[in-house]
């Protein structure tokens, strides 16, 4: 397991206390932030063996892109009843997938 497993502009996983225990230096914090900002993403995280690069966030839902070695869930899924939390995602090149999650308010 590395360091973080998820970083953005405001928090990390674990949190940074823990983190900078671990061996996260402040400048390399600071350094995956002025990226983050760059690319214009709001955080990047790890999710088992997958890389999630998370460009909007509203709460209740998130969308980006996602780095899989595998076939991701939901492939080319529509979103049909909003009701139920939905989890999409579209091919874009070799293991590159832009995904979207919806979660039903107060669900």
């Amino acid at each position: 397991m590395g360091i973080l497993l998820w970083v953005s502009e405001d928090r990390t996983d674990p949190d940074v206390e823990e983190a900078f225990r671990r061996g996260l230096s402040q400048a390399r914090l600071e350094k995956y932030r002025i990226l983050l900002r760059r690319l214009r993403l709001r955080a990047v995280g790890r999710d088992g063996n997958d890389v999630v690069f998370n460009a909007y966030y509203s709460g209740f839902e998130q969308r980006g892109y996602l780095y899989s070695e595998d076939v991701p869930q939901g492939l080319e899924q529509k979103p049909s009843d909003l009701s139920e939390p939905e989890y999409s995602t579209k091919f874009l090149q070799e293991r590159w997938y832009l995904y979207h999650y919806y979660r039903v308010r107060g669900g």
